[in-house]
């Protein structure tokens, strides 16, 4: 439907007038939607403004091409760039943890983040285990730790990663309105605890977050499974660095949390 519509605009068939094109979320723009903004753009000699985050491209599955926003101006010829580097979401501790791991990609755009919150401790702690066991207990206990009323994320690479993790002491169900699981925990039922995939948790923040499952494995995280061959057909700029869309899902999953992010890590994965 979208190359139909890029098809429409290119013979004539097209002409509403636009002056300005604006654009969010423009990291997870895929060669189809290019091809049409750059087609609308040059009818109406329309100014174009887009909003985005290459640290945050992670849906390569669906087509996005990071390499479209990161060579924004091969793409769209001059272009001025402004830098949003304040955050007001999580501290200095958080930033220095993310900002090193995903840039150890030198495909992504150096930005220099810095927190509007001048709380410096650390908050992020790594919990390491090998049984289910383990790491349920690690999870309680930490649970127990967390302030009267906070929110709490439970973020998986996989929608079955959390079937590894609770016990009796916990009540699961889905919410298919609001596409998450929620979770009841018997010792502290005045917290608000939910369960997203990662992908599922891009644009939303809670307190505290408990990434699951990082183990060294196909379903692991970062998953190893490897992209559907056709998917290199509708992609055309292969990332060199291995894992590249993998890492910047980890960042997403480490930058959801306000105050704290704990990691349930296989003591194989160290």
């Amino acid at each position: 439907m979208i190359n139909k519509a890029t098809k429409y605009v290119l013979e004539g068939k097209f002409n509403k007038k636009y002056s300005y094109i604006i654009v969010d979320e423009y990291q997870d723009i895929s060669l189809a939607r290019y091809n049409l903004i750059k087609a609308i753009k040059e009818l109406n000699n329309s100014k174009l403004f887009c909003v985005g985050d290459d640290w945050q491209s992670i849906y390569r599955f669906a087509g996005s091409d990071v390499n479209l926003f990161v060579n924004f101006d091969q793409y769209f010829g001059f272009t001025e760039k402004t830098y949003i580097e304040t955050t007001y979401r999580f501290n200095k501790s958080l930033i220095d943890l993310s900002g090193k791991f995903v840039l150890k990609n030198e495909g992504q755009i150096k930005k220099k983040l810095k927190s509007f919150n001048d709380n410096d401790d650390l908050s992020y702690e790594l919990l390491y285990g090998d049984k289910k066991s383990e790491f349920t207990i690690l999870l309680k206990e930490r649970l127990n730790l967390i302030p009267p009323k906070s929110t709490v994320a439970l973020l998986g690479r996989y929608k079955d990663d959390l079937k590894f993790l609770l016990d009796d002491n916990f009540r699961y169900r889905y919410d298919s309105h609001l596409g998450k699981g929620i979770i009841s925990y018997n010792s502290r039922v005045d917290l608000h605890i939910e369960f997203l995939t990662v992908h599922k948790s891009k644009g939303l923040q809670e307190d505290y977050v408990f990434i699951v499952n990082n183990s060294n494995g196909k379903h692991g995280f970062p998953s190893k499974i490897e992209d559907d061959k056709v998917l290199n057909l509708l992609i055309q700029n292969k990332e060199k660095y291995e894992y590249a869309e993998e890492r910047r899902l980890f960042y997403v999953a480490l930058t959801r949390a306000k105050k704290y992010v704990y990691l349930l890590v296989g003591n194989n994965s160290k």
